[in-house]
């Protein structure tokens, strides 16, 4: 039985080459854009301005807050942090819903606050590079931004509280 041996051509591995830096690129768009909410417990996703602007409208309400301050507070957060604007001003609470600020709050429990992955929020700061970070209030979503990025996809509590 004669065996004939297959001997690769340039075009043959050219196109080897290409099929796997194909499966790679679509391994890292599925896994890059997939689901925000991952069994990992990540809730956020940072987006550039322009883009968080397009896909969310414009900014109705925003507050500021110095970042090394901010830094301060989501310190005392494990692995969440609730935020809102209420009352023209804003308000941080960690998983236990205990409020990070150096003025007490009182919240109603019917309240509205915005969940955010602590990881998320970390990624936003060191992306954005700003000395202000800004809370933000658009139609019907809540965002963080800093510097030229910006922070969405939270979950709203209540319903869904960690």
């Amino acid at each position: 039985m004669n065996v004939k041996k297959y001997k690769l051509k340039p075009t043959d591995i050219f196109f080897i080459f290409l099929v796997v830096i194909l499966i790679i690129f679509i391994g890292d768009v599925v896994f890059a854009n997939g689901p925000q909410n991952s069994s990992r417990g990540q809730i956020g996703k940072v987006f550039a301005t322009e883009e968080a602007d397009s896909l969310f409208g414009s900014v109705n309400t925003e507050k500021s807050i110095n970042t090394k301050a901010f830094r301060l507070f989501i310190n005392d957060c494990e692995n969440y942090i609730l935020v809102n604007v209420v009352d023209d001003r804003f308000v941080l609470l960690n998983e236990e819903k205990v409020v990070l600020s150096e003025t007490p709050f009182n919240y109603s429990q019917s309240d509205t606050f915005y969940v955010f992955s602590i990881d998320k929020v970390y990624e936003l700061l060191v992306r954005g590079g700003n000395s202000i970070t800004k809370f933000q209030k658009r139609k019907a979503i809540f965002t963080i931004s800093n510097g030229s990025f910006v922070l969405e996809f939270s979950e709203p509590c209540p319903p869904k509280c960690r």
